[in-house]
Formats: structure tokens, sequence, C-alpha cells
């Protein structure tokens, strides 16, 4: 049984929530995203999969470690190979460094390059049609 939408997940360690409309999903979340919680994620992103464009908002992630990092760039993956858009709003303090690290010196954000606004306000973030 798939629950209904908006779905919400609240860990220890993790709050995610997704809100789809049309083609259009928003993913918040909030915490820490990092090892022992990366298997939340990607059990919330299962929900936006088949989404088009899919917005991060990770404005009120605190932290973020390279275990954390991978089922963001999985989702990426599978969106985008499917010709859809992944895009991430409101990263800041080390969420933003472990981002710009995992890109390797002297290279760009894939989200940077693509002007989507990888450390874009939040409070810009539309809300969905």
């Amino acid at each position: 049984m798939v629950p209904s939408l908006p779905y919400s997940l609240d860990t220890s360690s993790i709050r995610i929530e997704v809100d789809i409309r049309d083609e259009r999903a928003v993913v918040r979340l909030s915490g820490v995203l990092d090892q022992v919680s990366a298997n939340s994620a990607d059990a919330a992103f299962e929900f936006v999969r088949r989404s088009k464009h899919v917005v991060l908002d990770l404005s009120s992630l605190q932290y973020l470690d390279r275990a954390g990092l991978a089922p963001i760039i999985r989702l990426r993956t599978i969106i985008e190979a499917r010709g859809g858009k992944v895009e991430i709003v409101g990263a800041s303090g080390v969420v933003a460094t472990v981002i710009r690290l995992s890109m390797g010196s002297g290279s760009q954000s894939p989200w940077e390059a693509e002007g989507a606004g990888l450390f874009r306000s939040a409070a810009q973030l539309d809300p969905p049609a």
C-alpha cells in the first residue's frame, strides 16, 4: 500500500516531507542526512522518482556527509535519465560544502552549471502549481 501524499517521514535524525503536484515534487529535508538516515531518504525518494521536476529543499538540513549525499545522487541520476530535472535549493554551511567538495576540485556542481540555484534561498521556492 502506498501512503497518500503529501508524505512525511520523521525519524530520530531526519524529517522528510514530500509534496507532489502534477509532475513537480518538492522534498523538504531537515535534520541530519548521513549513513544512518540515508535509507530513509531512499525510501522517501521512491515517491518522487516518476516526477519530471524534483526540488530538494535543504534549507533545514543541518548536516550532510558522503553517505547522505548518495541517495540525492541516485535520485538525480534516475530523474535525469528520464529527461527530468532535480533542483537543490537552500543548501548552506556544511551541507553546501559537502556538495561542492563531492564534485571534485576545480569543477562546478552540476546543479550550479545548470543554473538551478544550489545556493538559492528556499524562500524563493515557488509553491507547486
